[in-house]
């Protein structure tokens, strides 16, 4: 599950809804 640790275009992330709160969901805790 590393997609959000690796740089995407946006239109890719939000491609797709499922990965999308996926990336969103573990974003606070990386940047953490």
């Amino acid at each position: 599950m590393d997609l959000a640790l690796r740089p995407q275009p946006l239109s890719l992330k939000f491609s797709q809804p499922g990965q999308l709160v996926l990336y969103l969901d573990l974003r606070p805790e990386l940047m953490a």
